[in-house]
């Protein structure tokens, strides 16, 4: 469980990066759209942390898609990572790449496609794909439930919005060339059921509470997340392209193996 624990905490951030575009809503197929407002405040003043859950909330409904890239520091290891993620479909699909120092040199790859997760793992998985049914807690990988209700935006914004206690406005900053405004968001993770709750029945020492940093451009579209989980990890994410298209895709047949018997379940253990 603590592979899969590795790959949920980044996944954490990128679904909360679905709270940002305020894009029409296709998902409905009606056409309507969601205004995302946060309240305005000057420089250093708290913003109101319900009205601020709720603007991040509506647009999490209107999330489209997005390119992004992250970095995470875990147990004194540097991960990098990048990929496309579709919140348009039923699940979210994504397909990430990341190079996980502890398992060699090889990239960690990984599709969520058509309800199914694909992950490549280098030599420890002959270089191709392992198949995994997300629903069946007995596949291959293990139960990598946890994984898809991570993709779910407002699944992961539930949990993250009973969390969040303080917002401060830090005013507006560039970023990548466009204008962005800053935030500073305090979480109380004792009021957050789900993955930080997980990652505590693992061992893993989760601070009571978590600073995170969120930009968001002229659009209300997050374009970077950073926080810190003390000594698990530090991460940071950034995103761009919102709306823009994507080309995930699960792989062919002659791509996928089996786990291998001495490996054994990665969400197991």
């Amino acid at each position: 469980r603590r592979l899969v624990a590795a790959v949920a905490a980044p996944l954490l951030v990128v679904s909360l990066a679905a709270c940002g575009s305020d894009k029409s809503n296709d998902k409905s197929g009606d056409g309507s759209s969601v205004t995302v407002s946060v309240p305005q405040v000057e420089p250093g003043e708290e913003v109101d942390a319900a009205a601020f859950g709720d603007a991040l909330k509506a647009s999490a409904e209107a999330a489209t898609t997005a390119t992004f890239e992250l970095t995470m520091t875990a147990a004194g290891m540097e991960i990098s990572g990048e990929g496309q993620i579709d919140y348009q479909a039923e699940p979210p699909e994504m397909a990430l790449s990341m190079l996980m120092p502890m398992l060699g040199e090889d990239p960690i790859e990984m599709v969520m496609v058509d309800g199914k997760a694909y992950m490549k793992m280098g030599a420890l998985t002959d270089n191709k794909y392992v198949e995994s049914d997300p629903n069946d807690p007995n596949s291959s990988m293990g139960d990598t439930s946890e994984m898809t209700d991570l993709m779910d935006p407002l699944k992961s914004f539930g949990n993250f919005e009973d969390g969040l206690t303080k917002v401060v406005f830090v005013g507006e900053e560039s970023l990548d060339g466009d204008d962005t405004e800053h935030y500073t968001l305090s979480i109380d993770t004792t009021k957050i059921s789900g993955q930080f709750a997980d990652l505590a029945d693992t061992g893993v020492e989760v601070p009571e509470e978590l600073a995170y940093d969120m930009w968001l451009d002229g659009d209300n579209n997050i374009r970077k997340v950073t926080f810190d989980l003390g000594e698990m990890a530090a991460v940071e994410l950034a995103t761009s392209n919102w709306g823009e298209p994507v080309d995930i895709q699960a792989p062919s047949a002659d791509e996928i193996t089996d786990m291998p018997a001495t490996f054994g379940g990665i969400g197991q253990g």
